[in-house]
């Protein structure tokens, strides 16, 4: 991206400092490998989220790195009022930051909320169970005033399954997509995805291809039948 002319910004786990270093326009990193600190990490990422959030304008991507419900499992396991609470805070953050995009003065916007992985009830993961490999995506999309915003859930099975609002998906019941909205979508497209939704060439090394759904997400007009 960066190579390409595009503003990055990384806010969080320190890790996106050592893969890539000076990789990004703007960064504030903190160290990540304290499993019983809950809340250092996150209180860095909303800064830094909050921060960008103010810049409209000034990055093209932006990113906000948490990790205290990862720390949590390691430390309490899954279900756990420490947990919970952790969730709780997590669906604020998020809700904030929607609502941020949704006033407009960054125009049009993608918003992507995405786990790497999942955990056993024990909080562990790295292995092939189900528990390890599901995690979930949400995205959403912002227009400019006066567009109405589309949104979607994606679901990681070892893979990404993506419930983008598509034309073929059917109808929804109580306001929920149904499952048949659920194709699969292997993790590896992702990296190919955005790259291809920020005008930037695919990786040389990526195998993965360019998500349908998440692509007639963010342009509708692509949809079948639209």
């Amino acid at each position: 991206l960066r190579a390409n002319g595009r503003r990055v910004w990384a806010f969080g786990d320190d890790t996106w400092d050592g893969l890539l270093p000076n990789a990004f326009d703007r960064a504030s990193f903190y160290p990540s490998f304290d499993v019983k600190d809950l809340d250092t990490v996150d209180r860095g990422a909303v800064a830094g989220m909050e921060e960008a959030l103010a810049a409209p304008g000034q990055w093209d991507v932006a990113v906000a790195h948490f990790l205290g419900v990862d720390h949590c499992g390691h430390t309490y396991a899954v279900d756990h009022a420490s947990m919970h609470a952790k969730l709780r805070w997590t669906d604020e953050v998020v809700e904030a930051a929607a609502a941020k995009l949704a006033q407009g003065q960054h125009g049009r916007a993608l918003l992507i909320v995405m786990g790497d992985h999942g955990q056993t009830m024990t909080g562990d993961h790295g292995g092939q169970t189900p528990e390890e490999t599901n995690s979930v995506l949400v995205a959403a999309v912002f227009g400019d005033e006066g567009q109405e915003e589309e949104e979607g859930v994606v679901a990681l099975d070892g893979k990404l399954l993506t419930r983008a609002a598509r034309g073929d998906c059917g109808a929804r019941t109580s306001g929920n997509w149904t499952d048949g909205c659920l194709p699969i979508m292997p993790q590896l497209d992702f990296a190919a995805t955005l790259a291809l939704m920020m005008g930037v060439p695919v990786p040389f090394s990526s195998l993965g291809a360019v998500s349908a759904d998440l692509w007639a997400l963010a342009h509708p007009a692509d949809r079948p039948g639209v």
